[in-house]
C-alpha cells in the first residue's frame, strides 16, 4: 500500500505544470468484515420462506383450497341463510260437471204406479211431474173420509146448540145439574169426533195430492228406480235428482298428489261449454274411498295401480251450467317449504365435493358450523328460478356454504367473507 502512494507521488511532480496542486487524496475506507458462507446461507432461505408464506397468504390460496389447507388457513367462502318460502302448486285434473246437491225423491203414498214420463238424464224445472201413482184408492178414501167429516161436523153443532140451551134451562132453575153435566159431556164427545173427521179428511186430500210425485228443485234425473205398473210403499226412494241450481266437478287427482289437496282451496276452471270464460271453485269435498286407476293404465302382474281420489270442486259463477260438461280443474296448492340457491347444492362422493349439479348422485350442501364446513346430505325437491327447494336435511336460519365451494372438503376450515345475494 505504501509503494503504489509513493508511486503517486512521484508521477505527479513528474507530469504535472508548475504551480498546479495534485488532486487530493482519496480517503480509504478500510475493508468491511465479511459474514461466513453458512450465515449467508441462513439470510437467503429465510428470505424465501418469508416471501413464500406471504405470497401464499395473500395470494395463492383464494384460488387454491389445498394451498390454504395445507398452511392451516380458512379457505374463503360466502354463505346463504336457509329460508322459508310459501309454495304454490297447481294440480291438473279433468272431469265432468255433476250436482252438488243430490235430492231423494221418495213416494208420500203407496200404490201402483201408473205414470214416469221422465228418464235418467232428463233436466226438469222446479214442480215437474216426475211420476203419478194410482188415484183411485185414495178418491175412494176421500170421499169417505169427507161424508164422514159432514156428519161429524153436524152431530157437533147440534150438541153444540143443545148443550147452549140446557145451560140456559140450569140458570133459571128448570133442569137439574145432572142433566145440564149430560149436556157438557155430549158436546165434548162430539167434538172429538168432529175433530178426529176432520183430521182424517185433511189427511185423505194431502195423500191424493201426493199421488203425483213432482220434482222439488230445477236439477236432472241422476236415477230412476221406478216403472210403470210398479207397487211402492210409502216413503220408498224412487229418484235421484240432482239440483242444477248448485254445481261442482268431480275430478280424479292421483294418490301421491292427492294429500297437497285441502278443503276450501281455489281452482280455476274451464268448462267445454264456455271455453275462452275461466270460473273460479272451491275444493268442498275429498273422497279417497272411490278411486280408481287412472286413464290408460292397465294394470300387469306384479305392478300396483295407481289410484286416484275424487274430488269435488264448486263451480261459483252466475252461468247456467248443465250437468255432464266436461271440464278441466287447476286446483291451487299452497305449502310451506325451505329453499336454497341451486348453485349451492353439489353431488356428495366420499365427503368431497364432485361437482355443482344435483341431478344425479347424492345432493348434499356444506353447512357453516364453528368456523369449519360439514357436508350435510339433503333430499331436494322441484326447482323455482334460482332456487331449489330442500325437503330434508336442513333447518330454517341454517347458514349454507354458496360461493368457494370448489375443493371444498367435509370439516375444512373456512373463512367467511360474506353473504352471498
Amino acid at each position: 500500500m505504501q509503494v503504489r502512494t509513493n508511486l503517486l507521488k512521484e508521477l505527479e511532480r513528474e507530469f504535472l505544470p508548475a504551480g498546479v496542486a495534485p488532486p487530493p487524496a482519496k480517503k480509504e475506507i478500510p475493508w468491511k468484515r465479511r459474514p461466513s458462507p453458512a450465515r449467508s446461507f441462513l439470510i437467503l432461505i429465510s428470505s424465501i420462506v418469508i416471501g413464500v408464506g406471504l405470497f401464499s397468504f395473500y395470494f395463492y390460496p383464494k384460488g387454491n383450497t389445498t394451498a390454504a389447507r395445507f398452511l392451516g388457513l380458512g379457505i374463503p367462502v360466502e354463505t346463504v341463510t336457509v329460508q322459508g318460502e310459501t309454495f304454490m302448486e297447481i294440480i291438473g285434473a279433468g272431469g265432468k260437471t255433476e250436482s252438488a246437491a243430490v235430492m231423494e225423491i221418495r213416494s208420500w203414498v203407496g200404490g201402483k204406479v201408473l205414470l214416469v214420463p221422465v228418464e235418467v238424464g232428463t233436466v226438469v224445472p222446479k214442480d215437474h211431474i216426475l211420476a203419478q201413482l194410482d188415484p183411485a184408492p185414495y178418491e175412494a178414501a176421500l170421499k169417505l173420509a169427507q161424508a164422514k167429516f159432514t156428519e161429524d161436523k153436524t152431530s157437533f153443532e147440534k150438541s153444540e146448540l143443545f148443550e147452549k140451551r140446557m145451560n140456559a134451562l140450569f140458570a133459571r132453575r128448570l133442569i137439574s145439574n145432572i142433566e145440564r153435566e149430560r149436556a157438557t159431556r155430549e158436546l165434548n164427545t162430539a167434538r172429538v169426533h168432529f175433530s178426529n173427521a176432520a183430521e182424517v179428511f185433511l189427511r185423505a186430500q194431502d195423500n191424493l195430492d201426493h199421488v203425483v210425485i213432482a220434482a222439488q228443485a230445477p236439477g236432472v234425473i241422476l236415477e230412476r228406480k221406478i216403472e210403470p205398473g210398479d207397487v211402492v210403499n210409502p216413503k220408498e226412494i224412487l229418484f235421484l235428482l240432482g239440483s242444477t241450481e248448485s254445481v261442482q266437478v268431480v275430478v280424479a287427482v292421483p294418490q301421491e298428489k292427492a294429500d297437497r289437496v285441502k278443503l276450501g282451496q281455489e281452482a280455476d276452471l274451464v268448462l267445454d261449454a264456455y271455453p275462452n270464460t275461466t270460473l273460479t271453485g272451491e275444493v268442498v269435498q275429498i273422497d279417497p274411498s272411490t278411486g280408481s286407476p287412472s286413464d290408460g293404465e292397465t294394470p300387469h302382474a306384479g305392478s300396483v295401480a295407481m289410484r286416484n281420489v275424487n274430488v269435488s270442486i264448486r263451480v261459483k259463477s252466475a252461468l247456467k251450467i248443465e250437468i255432464g260438461i266436461p271440464a278441466y280443474v287447476w286446483i291451487k296448492s299452497y305449502r310451506k317449504g325451505l329453499t336454497i340457491p341451486k348453485f349451492s347444492v353439489i353431488q356428495a362422493t366420499n365427503g368431497r365435493s364432485t361437482g355443482i349439479s344435483p341431478h344425479s348422485g347424492q345432493a348434499a350442501v356444506f353447512v357453516l358450523e364453528n368456523s369449519r364446513a360439514r357436508m350435510q346430505p339433503i333430499r331436494i325437491g322441484g326447482t323455482r328460478k334460482s332456487k331449489v327447494e330442500v325437503l330434508e336435511g336442513l333447518t330454517e336460519g341454517q347458514e349454507v356454504v354458496a360461493r368457494g365451494l370448489s375443493g371444498l372438503q367435509d370439516h375444512d376450515r373456512v373463512k367467511l367473507k360474506g353473504l352471498s345475494k
